[in-house]
């Protein structure tokens, strides 16, 4: 039998140093845990006869809240996001509206929940604005609830099922060339189908499917979706359309075939290294058990109001898979979540976190022959690995041979 450990914010090394301050950063009433005492701890641990632990330590109480306080929220998320001016967000704006991702959400759902105590699914988190989120900084968190453009009156949530078709057609258009459409990492085309309904061509989604659930690489992924963009265009020369993942996979595609037209929206291989590098250090660092854990519960952070670390800690001590996608399910179901079956949950888990190992691990094997259509938020949001600034074009013109076209949009 194993020992399930709760830790604190960790000192020294991890996001708390690299993104949120030092060692004596206040964390939710407690301050980062030093190397030094988390081993201590841990050698404890080890000989105890208990199979859950935890190890924080706690802050000393002020009477009064730093006149900084109003500002930390949104210091935060500023660095998690990589914006340098505040100023000149506007008020409303939704972090959806900033380009927030899937990842990038993840860590302002730990932040909101480790040093707020605020838990709000990844939905009502993208439709978090500006003000919004200084109400929380200033310990007015209920008042999201009455809010009237609250995130969970303003979008759909998306039901989780598993495609059974490779392809879905985003607009009516029946006649002529086809435009291919690559999804960001959740596999939803909601965020995108607006813009395929203004086009005048047949519009094309390609979904992922349990054909690829083996699938190891990016580079397997685009040599499927070649082939399945052949039974559709038999005269090649595609033109295709990727989004955040989907901008790495349709990017790759364009090294194995020539394309007509690539056109990248808000992401690049170079630009996504960032997101992921912390998930995909991680997947390689613990057990399948652990894996799998993770995976659910990074799922239900996306569509339910779930606090992280409590669900992770139950699905842990669950070491039958079936079992531990059941309880997912439910926890999924409890949480007011659109009904689906287990299956679902623990294929869209396995997913995500397929797609996360394939990005991390992804290189480009050369440059791309062509040109690139780039488009992108004006506000850069996303930082280098090396927190180097963000190049405009996201680094796209150092891996192709030809030219790169950049539009920006507010």
């Amino acid at each position: 039998s194993g020992v399930a450990i709760q830790w604190g914010a960790i000192g020294d090394v991890g996001i708390v140093i690299e993104k949120m301050g030092d060692n004596e950063t206040v964390i939710g009433s407690t301050v980062p845990q030093r190397l030094p005492s988390c081993l201590s701890a841990l050698d404890r641990f080890m000989q105890s006869p208990y199979s859950v632990c935890s190890s924080i330590v706690r802050s000393e109480r002020k009477a009064e809240k730093s006149s900084k306080s109003s500002h930390s929220l949104l210091d935060m998320i500023s660095k998690i996001l990589g914006v340098k001016n505040q100023s000149s967000l506007h008020p409303t704006v939704t972090l959806a509206e900033l380009g927030l991702d899937s990842l990038m959400g993840i860590e302002v759902k730990q932040t909101l929940e480790r040093d707020f105590e605020v838990i709000l699914s990844m939905s009502e988190i993208r439709s978090l604005t500006i003000n919004q989120l200084k109400e929380i900084s200033s310990g007015n968190a209920a008042a999201l609830k009455e809010s009237g453009n609250s995130a969970h009156l303003d979008i759909m949530m998306p039901i989780i099922n598993i495609p059974t078709d490779i392809i879905t057609r985003l607009n009516d258009v029946k006649e002529g060339k086809p435009v291919f459409f690559l999804p960001p990492i959740d596999g939803i085309f909601d965020l995108i189908a607006p813009l395929a309904k203004l086009i005048k061509r047949p519009v094309i989604g390609l979904n992922w499917t349990v054909d690829l659930k083996d699938m190891k690489s990016i580079e397997q992924v685009a040599e499927y979706y070649l082939k399945i963009c052949k039974q559709y265009d038999p005269e090649e020369k595609y033109d295709i359309v990727g989004y955040s993942f989907g901008s790495v996979v349709s990017f790759e595609m364009g090294l194995q075939t020539p394309l007509s037209n690539l056109i990248l929206l808000d992401g690049s291989p170079t630009h996504l290294a960032s997101s992921v590098q912390q998930y995909g250090d991680k997947v390689k660092a613990i057990s399948e058990e652990q894996q799998h854990t993770e995976a659910l519960v990074l799922l239900l952070t996306q569509y339910v109001s779930i606090d992280y670390a409590k669900t992770k800690a139950e699905l842990l001590e669950i070491h039958d898979v079936e079992a531990r996608n059941i309880r997912a399910t439910e926890i999924y179901l409890d949480n007011k979540g659109p009904r689906c079956e287990p299956e679902a949950i623990a294929f869209a888990a396995q997913a995500f976190y397929q797609k996360v190992k394939m990005m991390h691990e992804y290189k480009t094997s050369k440059k791309l022959d062509g040109n690139v259509f780039l488009i992108r938020a004006e506000e850069l949001l996303m930082k280098s690995v090396d927190d180097s600034p963000v190049l405009q074009d996201y680094g796209i013109s150092e891996v192709i041979s030809g030219e790169c076209t950049v539009r920006t949009f507010k």
